[in-house]
């Protein structure tokens, strides 16, 4: 890969090809010369903490607009090393990380990161071991304005204190989030009474949310009722 055999070249999808860390520093040497990328899929590799350092120059070059790592072995430090990085990923729109295990000090880095200001719009952190305390981190996130336009949790043991964590900060109103998903999160009807009531609160505000999607949670059927009735009167598709 050089800006010369491929100027043009503007995604790169290298998923499932066991890039070591080693070769995760080579790659992204490579790749700071592609003048027009914008896109970058490194899923299903072996990158680890280690091999994402090594990616940092062709995340901070400025260009990247969608960045793809799920299933890499990130822990939590890679969620701090991600959130000191994003101010100068001045481009990046989508950022997926599902399936490693950020947890909830990876997560509260990002969120970090997310209320100071990025351009992030998309973040999939699903199946990542965040808990209650990452959930409120990115409420907290959401509530001081983050850009976040959807926001993808689904598999994470948020319980109903994360979910109750989210709903507060969907009432506000006046957020971008218009995606929310928290599937298989271990909330029961606590957690969707709440996010019932927030959804209820937002009718006819300006930043309201659009799709929620509960299913594989405990929630019985009068919490379901109550969903069901809140997001129609609000005109939010739901899944529960």
């Amino acid at each position: 890969l050089s800006a010369s055999s491929a100027p043009k070249l503007e995604q790169v999808v290298l998923c499932d090809n066991v890039i070591s860390p080693r070769g995760a520093a080579a790659l992204s040497d490579a790749l700071q010369t592609l003048p027009k990328l914008q896109e970058l899929d490194l899923s299903g590799n072996m990158l680890g903490d280690k091999g994402l350092h090594g990616l940092l120059g062709v995340i901070t070059a400025g260009r990247l607009e969608v960045l793809h790592l799920a299933d890499n072995g990130l822990g939590p430090a890679a969620g701090i090393t991600l959130a000191a990085a994003l101010p100068q990923a001045v481009c990046l729109r989508e950022l997926g990380l599902a399936d490693n295990t950020l947890a909830d000090a990876g997560c509260m880095g990002l969120a970090g990161a997310l209320a100071a200001g990025t351009r992030v719009q998309v973040l999939e952190l699903g199946r990542n071991g965040i808990g209650a305390a990452g959930a409120s981190a990115l409420a907290d996130a959401i509530i001081a304005g983050a850009n976040l336009e959807a926001l993808l949790l689904d598999g994470n043991p948020l319980t109903d204190a994360g979910a109750s964590s989210l709903a507060a900060c969907l009432k506000g109103g006046t957020m971008a989030l218009r995606t929310l998903h928290i599937q298989s999160a271990g909330i029961s009807s606590d957690g969707g009474s709440a996010l019932a009531a927030a959804v209820a609160a937002q009718r006819g505000s300006a930043g309201q949310l659009g799709v929620l999607r509960l299913q594989g949670n405990f929630m019985g059927d009068c919490t379901k009722k109550k969903l069901r009735t809140a997001c129609k009167g609000a005109e939010v598709e739901l899944e529960v």
